[in-house]
């Protein structure tokens, strides 16, 4: 029986081709790692938040991307605790902030 390659290993590719495929491949993994992450959501309700919000927590609460979760965090009007390159958000400040901005959030 003859040895199965994956895709991304074909002989008669360049190399340049197996490693786009590679990251192609590595991409859909991380994509689909998300998906499993954002449906096993395990915030439930506000008391269910830990005090310190990470900037992962904020992307999952808020069920957007970390990209997008970093961009909120830059933003001056977001309550944002910096110690030493970590980004914390203060839980009550979180749930200020979201009061404020869609009025839909009640501790």
């Amino acid at each position: 029986m003859a040895k199965q390659r994956c895709c991304f290993a074909a002989p008669q590719s360049s190399a340049a081709e197996r490693f786009t495929a590679f990251r192609h491949h590595v991409i859909i993994i991380k994509i689909a790692k998300e998906a499993r992450e954002l449906q096993n959501n395990q915030y439930k309700s506000f008391d269910d938040l830990p005090l310190m919000l990470t900037v992962n927590n904020v992307a999952e609460v808020l069920g957007i991307s970390r990209t997008g979760a970093y961009e909120l965090v830059r933003r001056p009007d977001f309550p944002t605790l910096n110690i030493g390159k970590r980004i914390v958000v203060p839980k009550e400040e979180f749930a200020r902030w979201v009061r404020e901005n869609t009025g839909k959030l009640t501790p």
